[in-house]
C-alpha cells in the first residue's frame, strides 16, 4: 500500500502482502502510483533504509543525458518512467523501465532493465525516444525520471 500498488485479482498470488487488489481497472490504471518523490522517501524513511529518492519531471529535465551519467557515475540508480507506447504500440500505459547503462553519441542510447513479465529484460533505446514518452502528448500526463542514491541528490 506503500507506493499505492493495485492489481487485477488474478495477480494477488504474487504478492505477499501490502497491495490493493480491484476487479475494475482503476482511472489511473494499474501498478504502483508514485507521481512525485514523497512517496518513495516516506517508504524509506518509515523503514529505515538509507536511500533518497529526487523525481525530476519531463518539463525540469534540463541535460538528462548529463544527468544519467554522473548518477550511474556515483551509483545511483535511475528509473524512468514514460508512456510505454512511445517504445511498442501495443502497450498503452505508463511504466517504469531502469536505466542499466547510456551511450553518449550523435544519438544517446540508453540500455533499460524492463519488469513486464512478457518482455525482453534488457533492451536499447534511443534516448529520444524515452524523453517523448515522457511528454504530456503521449499518455496524457507528463512524466520523467527517479533517481535513487544513498547520498543526498542535488538538483
Amino acid at each position: 500500500m506503500a507506493l499505492h500498488l493495485t492489481v487485477p485479482p488474478r495477480y494477488k498470488k504474487l504478492y505477499v502482502e501490502n497491495v490493493r487488489v480491484s476487479a475494475k481497472t482503476p482511472h489511473h490504471g494499474w501498478g504502483t502510483q508514485t507521481m512525485g518523490e514523497e512517496l518513495f522517501n516516506d517508504f524509506f524513511r518509515k523503514r529505515k533504509l538509507p536511500l533518497r529518492v529526487a523525481y525530476f519531471p519531463y518539463s525540469k529535465l534540463k541535460k538528462p543525458e548529463t544527468l544519467i551519467e554522473s548518477s550511474l557515475k556515483k551509483g545511483s540508480d535511475v528509473m524512468i518512467i514514460i508512456f510505454m507506447g512511445v517504445v511498442d504500440k501495443k502497450y498503452r500505459w505508463g511504466h517504469a523501465l531502469l536505466v542499466s547503462r547510456i551511450a553518449r553519441g550523435k544519438e544517446s542510447v540508453i540500455t533499460v532493465g524492463d519488469p513486464n513479465f512478457i518482455a525482453a529484460k534488457f533492451y536499447d533505446v534511443p534516448l529520444e525516444t524515452l524523453l517523448k514518452g515522457m511528454t504530456k502528448k503521449h499518455g496524457k500526463t507528463e512524466r520523467g525520471l527517479y533517481i535513487f542514491s544513498r547520498r543526498r541528490i542535488s538538483r
